[in-house]
């Protein structure tokens, strides 16, 4: 009696191969695959060269069409021996790509700006904006859709921002606030400058600032620090009080008071 065998998936690659094998081994084949048509031209090509086979459509996720696959060809073949599963379920997961960049622009880096014009509309808010170093390096990371959504919502543990200048007007569009490196697990690290997407004006009453103080300092070729009366002034306070202190000293001392000189009583005697 000839064994009987159905091949899941055999309507094409493998699966067709194993069950050309198990022909030529004796067999009788049933052809299940999804695809009814690639089933049906194995059939027949094992059919028109002597063999005996039968085309079984079967979705292999479904545990009622495995069964009813079996008995077809059970049926049709004349009993069951043998299965080989060669077709398989695999989840489906999506794949994205996302750049830096990308990943930053969806929920960029805000800061405060100090000494702003009272003028200014948002109140010294500024919005950075992000530029590549290195615009030649690609950047670009490819993973499942879970691995992206995490470097979404864990962008702060996979870089780092080291600013390169304070917080403080004036503000041109432009300048470069800090740099942010990115590391990639694959891909090394790449930098990023953060820069000032809007220009913000500086009060007029506002006090210098470090470079301000800088590029003045850096005008005098003297090393002696310039002179300024605002110097002599804690001094000034300071040998002020010393001055009034000692002069209150010594007006108490004068008025210490004195224990009066007692004169002797001169007894007279009663003759």
């Amino acid at each position: 009696m000839q064994k009987v065998a159905l091949v899941t998936g055999s309507g094409q690659g493998i699966g067709k191969a194993i069950a050309l094998r198990l022909v030529k081994d004796g067999f009788a084949v049933a052809i299940a695959d999804y695809n009814e048509e690639t089933a049906k031209a194995v059939a027949d090509e094992i059919t028109r060269n002597g063999g005996k086979a039968v085309a079984v459509k079967v979705d292999v996720s479904d545990r009622d069409q495995v069964f009813a696959a079996v008995e077809k060809a059970r049926t049709a073949l004349g009993g069951f021996n043998v299965i080989v599963n060669n077709a398989g379920v695999a989840p489906s997961t999506p794949i994205e790509s996302i750049t830096p960049e990308s990943l930053y622009a969806e929920d960029p880096r805000v800061i405060d700006v100090t000494g702003f014009d009272t003028s200014d509309a948002q109140h010294g808010e500024l919005t950075l904006g992000i530029r590549a170093v290195d615009e030649d390096k690609d950047m670009t990371i490819v993973g499942r859709k879970d691995n992206i959504d995490f470097l979404r919502e864990n962008f702060g543990q996979v870089s780092s921002i080291r600013w390169t200048r304070e917080f403080r007007a004036p503000i041109n569009v432009g300048d470069v606030m800090g740099i942010l490196t990115f590391y990639s697990e694959n891909k090394g690290v790449a930098e990023y400058e953060l820069v000032a997407t809007r220009s913000i004006a500086a009060r007029a009453d506002a006090p210098l600032t470090l470079e301000q103080i800088e590029a003045y300092t850096a005008q005098d070729e003297s090393p002696w620090p310039r002179f300024s009366w605002d110097l002599l002034v804690p001094p000034g306070l300071i040998l002020l009080a010393l001055i009034w202190l000692i002069r209150f000293i010594r007006r108490h001392r004068k008025k210490r008071i004195k224990a009066p000189k007692i004169k002797p009583i001169k007894k007279k005697y009663l003759r």
